[in-house]
């Protein structure tokens, strides 16, 4: 009789969706996916250019480590940079390191790594270039270059035929002159995001290299307002 009674009861009707309802859930979800797919090609940028900086920042220490365990001096010498970051089209930023012939005022400079030692032909030079621009190299960072480094103080290097040189000495000391370094002790390579600049955003981050070798890799804004010691630190490559 129970069933019977449960049996007569009238149904509740289920309402599907108005078209009104329909149309928003559509418009959210839009939104919802606009808003990822801008906050996606943000970290991109960000990732692609904190990554060449840190291709750098490696490179710098790699560097540091030949000068010391060699016994002779190794200098990153800085080679093309994006003079029209600003500019759609392909991106530019080129460095080498090379090892010179003495432990100090070295007067010639083989390419990484340091074969001649072996067999005095610089005949392996498949460590020594990094090329941001090349699509084909192991290097190559989309829509990143290098900033003109002379727009933040002309890198001189020691003696002759250092222009635009880090040279590191046996100690793993930069034996730059004083006035290569930067108000804050160091001196400074920016790392450009070419997209995220002609969207009118900041993706830059830059590789800070102290006279002690230490290198720092820190956000544009820290450049711009903070210090060698102070502001919030992207990355620190220890000595």
């Amino acid at each position: 009789m129970a069933r019977d009674r449960h049996l007569l009861q009238p149904r509740t009707h289920r309402r599907g969706l108005t078209i009104i309802e329909l149309v928003a859930v559509i418009a959210i979800i839009g939104t919802l996916s606009a808003i990822g797919i801008w906050s996606s090609r943000s970290l991109i940028d960000d990732w692609r250019t904190r990554s060449a900086a840190r291709t750098f920042a490696n490179a710098v220490q790699l560097c540091k480590a030949t000068a010391v365990n060699s016994g002779a001096e190794c200098r990153i010498r800085l080679d093309a940079f994006d003079s029209a970051p600003v500019t759609p089209g392909v991106n530019a930023g080129r460095f080498f390191i090379e090892v010179g012939n003495s432990p100090q005022n070295s007067d010639a400079w083989e390419m990484m790594p340091p074969d001649a030692f072996d067999d005095g032909t610089d005949d392996d030079q498949s460590q020594g270039t990094y090329d941001l621009a090349d699509a084909n190299g192991d290097f190559y960072h989309h829509d990143v270059s290098i900033g003109d480094w002379s727009a933040s103080g002309v890198i001189n290097g020691p003696y002759a035929g250092n222009g635009d040189c880090l040279v590191f000495n046996p100690r793993g000391f930069l034996v730059n002159p004083t006035s290569d370094f930067q108000a804050t002790g160091s001196i400074d390579v920016v790392f450009i995001n070419k997209d995220a600049l002609q969207k009118g955003e900041i993706k830059n981050y830059v590789v800070k290299i102290s006279q002690s070798g230490m290198v720092r890799i820190d956000t544009n804004d820290n450049r711009l307002f903070g210090s060698v010691t102070s502001g919030v630190t992207e990355d620190v490559i220890f000595e």
